[in-house]
């Protein structure tokens, strides 16, 4: 019995295919995708096709110079990309038990004309509280409907873009529906490429209200970015991004989306670290905290308690970090991620468009907090929901978690926050003076934490549904609108620096390898080049273009150690060794480079001029271990094992499984074997720690060297008696 998975593994084969322009290829996959899906209906569709393209290559070769030839393949490309998305949907409709497939068969037994709908989004003034109780369920019921009927209508025809335009121009529809329109034309768009899904996107992009044109601008963005690859083949689309980007603030409105999208790289670094670092020491002194809170009167001195509680904070050592964690947030980085994924499992998040649903306080999930203040509630929640501290889905979550608080412990919450009301007022009042750039900022920002969100924990328990979009490199340079939001190449040089600033090396690769195409040579460039593929571990590209900086800039002290560095690791220590020689002529004594050269020696068996440099480390630096292993080491290889002996016993608390095991070696080849059997034990020992039980290591390593040990006089006889020896703890 065929499966979802088969099916839509055609499609992406298909589509891969097209992408490269092997259409007869596809073709033959085509032609199976049919037979598999028994789709019949398509079958002249696709045979029409295949005679078309068999007839255009006939003409080719038979010499005949058709000059609609390039445009009859490109129709072909497109509408083989087309069919492919038809018969593939088609199956998925009806045999697909998805969550998105399963919603979609329920929505069509259900769906509502779209005048009716337009003519009970009317009726409801959301600055104002609702007449009735009926009349707050029945305008709830009809925002989720335009939310399901933009998201699962796969197919979109003239009236659905009559209908969006009608959205747009109708004065009684305020921001919240048409927002949550936005979202969901740009879901529909990323699940499935349709030109009339664009078109609706650009005329919501039309719209008067920022956090409309803003969602509906990124929705362009990301479809543009996901479905690359077909939009050559329509010229409405491009025609239509080429206008939107001759307005240069819609320029710089998308400069800002793709940096925040880029930005959300961070996020699950920095949730980790909250999560795994701060939060534990946090909730060590969440105890005292909690204590002072329920103490707390109206006539207490909060600042001598919160004074108390910064204290305490300093003492867990996490001052600091939380410090450079606010900056971040300053910067637009997502610090809450950790605190409110935890908050995402109300009944409220099950469904869809309520992840993207514009935060109002009518709405009967958080209503209550509203409706008086008696505990001071109010004033707080409302100064919260108007700052910019908050996405709108974090915003319903803390409103949905204050209302399960019991109202005295919320009471004495509310008293203990009013300095932080006082502070979110001031900011508010800030917030009037925004320049309309920082306007557009902060919606985008906290809009692209609202997807990240709904892609990050929603979809995790629907992946049949919903590719994440946040696991792309979003190497949007590669794209084709890019060019008009990179005129000057300044863009994707701010782009490629803040990948590199965030070890976000493969992006970082990406971007400057282009901008590499696109310019002159720069020795900058060059070094961070060299040190992505360094860091992808790609030490033989590395080497190349920091070699490339060092014709620009000879005896470049960080270039050599590079060089050096990379040749090492290739296990090319002749030329390892050479650079690091160039590199000890510049920086004279300097213990790295010193320890480096001994390395190379080391590896090239020349024990006696290894010797010299981790002698001449050891007398700049008392108690070097790292010198003093390899002084070791290059003593029992030179059979010195007295030396050897010495310097494995001069710091042996600090001795590894490695050290130990070398220096059983060593007394075995002083033929003290009761000596050697303890140390064997004592490295088994610590493997068996470390691996927990595991000591399968020491064995191996016994393996693997045993031809040199031989040359030692450790046969492989005596390697087998020492492993069983271990094994039995004799």
């Amino acid at each position: 019995m065929v499966t979802e998975n088969e099916i839509k593994g055609f499609k992406e084969k298909i589509f891969y295919l097209l992408s490269k322009s092997k259409l007869g290829r596809a073709f033959e996959l085509l032609d199976k995708l049919l037979l598999l899906s028994q789709e019949a209906v398509f079958a002249d569709k696709i045979d029409g096709l295949k005679t078309t393209y068999k007839l255009m290559l006939q003409y080719s070769f038979q010499g005949i110079n058709d000059p609609e030839q390039q445009v009859v393949y490109q129709r072909l490309l497109k509408e083989t990309y087309e069919i492919t998305d038809a018969v593939t949907e088609s199956w998925l409709k009806l045999n697909s038990f998805s969550y998105y497939y399963s919603s979609t068969r329920l929505f069509l037994t259900r769906d509502i004309d779209n005048s009716f709908v337009m003519q009970e989004l009317e009726k409801n003034d959301l600055e104002k509280v609702f007449p009735t109780e009926d009349d707050e369920k029945e305008y709830e019921f009809y925002l989720s409907h335009l939310f399901t009927k933009f998201w699962l209508t796969s197919q979109y025809n003239d009236d659905s873009v009559i209908f969006c335009k009608s959205l747009v121009e109708n004065v009684r529809i305020k921001p919240v529906e048409l927002s949550l329109a936005a979202s969901a034309i740009m879901l529909s768009t990323l699940h499935l490429f349709d030109e009339k899904k664009f078109l609706c996107l650009f005329e919501l992009q039309k719209s008067s209200y920022k956090e409309v044109s803003l969602r509906a601008l990124t929705g362009i963005v990301l479809s543009l970015f996901f479905h690359n690859d077909r939009i050559v083949f329509y010229p409405t689309i491009r025609n239509k991004v080429i206008l939107l980007f001759e307005d240069e603030k819609c320029v710089k409105e998308a400069q800002l989306i793709i940096q925040q999208l880029v930005r959300s790289k961070e996020t699950e670094r920095i949730t980790k670290d909250i999560t795994e670092n701060i939060m534990p020491q946090i909730s060590k002194i969440a105890p005292r905290m909690r204590d002072d809170l329920v103490d707390i009167d109206q006539n207490e001195d909060f600042e001598e308690k919160k004074n108390n509680w910064q204290d305490l904070i300093d003492e867990t050592g996490v001052g600091d970090k939380m410090q450079q964690y606010a900056e971040l947030q300053e910067q637009g980085s997502d610090i809450q991620m950790s605190t409110f994924s935890m908050l995402k499992n109300y009944p409220f998040f099950t469904e869809v468009g309520n992840w993207f649903l514009p935060f109002f306080i009518q709405h009967s999930s958080v209503k209550a907090l509203f409706l008086k203040d008696a505990d001071g509630t109010q004033d707080f929640v409302s100064s919260l929901v108007k700052s910019n501290f908050l996405c709108h889905s974090d915003k319903y979550s803390f409103c949905l978690n204050l209302v399960m608080v019991p109202e005295n412990y919320r009471k004495a919450m509310m008293n203990g926050l009013q300095v932080e009301t006082d502070q979110m007022k001031e900011l508010e009042k800030d917030k009037k003076v925004l320049s309309q750039d920082s306007i557009a900022e902060v919606i985008i920002n906290k809009y692209i934490q609202d997807l990240y969100r709904f892609f990050k924990l929603f979809v995790v328990s629907h992946k049949d549904s919903f590719e994440d979009i946040f696991s792309f490199r979003f190497d949007f340079h590669k794209a084709w609108f890019f060019r008009f939001l990179n005129q000057n190449n300044d863009f994707l040089v701010k782009m490629g620096e803040f990948f590199f600033a965030k070890n976000l090396f493969e992006n970082a690769l990406s971007s400057f390898l282009y901008l590499d195409e696109q310019s002159q040579p720069d020795v900058e460039r060059y070094r961070k080049i060299g040190f992505c593929y360094q860091k992808l571990l790609n030490f033989t590209f590395a080497i190349d273009y920091y070699k490339k900086a060092e014709l620009i800039e000879t005896d470049n002290l960080w270039t050599i150690r590079k060089i050096a560095y990379c040749y090492r690791n290739l296990k090319q220590y002749d030329e390892a060794l050479d650079y690091y020689l160039v590199a000890d002529s510049l920086a004279k004594d300097n213990q790295s480079i010193l320890f480096n050269i001994g390395i190379c020696y080391f590896e090239q068996k020349q024990f006696d001029k290894a010797l010299n440099y981790f002698f001449k480390i050891e007398f700049i630096s008392n108690n070097n271990k790292k010198a003093e292993n390899y002084i070791a080491l290059c003593s029992f290889f030179t059979e010195n094992y007295a030396k050897d002996e010495t310097y494995y016993l001069k710091q042996p608390e600090d001795n590894g499984y490695y050290e130990l095991l070398y220096l059983a070696h060593c007394y075995w080849c002083m033929k003290n074997k009761s000596k050697a059997l303890e140390y064997y034990k004592k490295s088994a020992g610590l493997v068996r720690k470390e691996q927990k039980g595991n000591c399968k290591l020491i064995y191996e390593t016994l393996e693997e060297e045993a031809d040199t040990l031989a040359k030692y006089g450790i046969s492989a006889l005596d390697i087998s008696f020492i492993s069983d020896a271990v094994r039995y703890d004799l």
